[in-house]
């Protein structure tokens, strides 16, 4: 009797380990994907700001172009208008800067690959899939299969 009792307490130890194994587990995976994603937000606010300053030069771009040419009609072969030209040329060119910095920091933009890819691993180990499938898994195979999952 005494057997039964201590594999049952052996059991009751593996269990609690296993659950405590189990809660760490998911507490670090949990950590790791709000680092991630706070850093997707920091990424996204820059991008944001970008494509704001472009979206406000742009506007500004254009007003001064109708000014310059409601100039250009009223005072034709006057050189008023030029100054509002140039004035106009220089916003859109900021405009286009702004826009140019806001398209490269959105391409770099991944999300959180990381974590995916460990949720994958706890997902497989958890439902008996291969530990080595799991190991294998790679950021760029990681986010192909969701990209190609999303796309459909």
């Amino acid at each position: 009797m005494s057997d039964t009792s201590q594999d049952d307490q052996s059991i009751r130890s593996l269990l609690v380990s296993v659950k405590t194994d189990a809660t760490n587990l998911f507490k670090a995976q949990a950590e790791l994907t709000k680092a991630e994603l706070n850093e997707t937000k920091r990424e996204a606010g820059t991008t944001g700001g970008a494509f704001f300053i472009a979206l406000i030069f742009g506007a500004l771009g254009f007003v001064f172009l109708l000014v310059s040419i409601a100039w250009l009609l009223v005072f034709f072969g006057l050189p008023e208008w030029a100054g509002f030209g140039i004035v106009t040329l220089a916003l859109l060119l900021i405009a286009a800067v702004g826009g140019i910095v806001g398209i490269v920091n959105a391409k770099k933009i991944k999300g959180p690959r990381l974590s995916k890819i460990e949720w994958e691993k706890t997902r497989a180990a958890l439902t008996g899939g291969s530990p080595e499938q799991a190991l294998e898994t790679t950021p760029t195979s990681a986010t192909a299969k969701s990209g190609s999952s999303e796309n459909h």
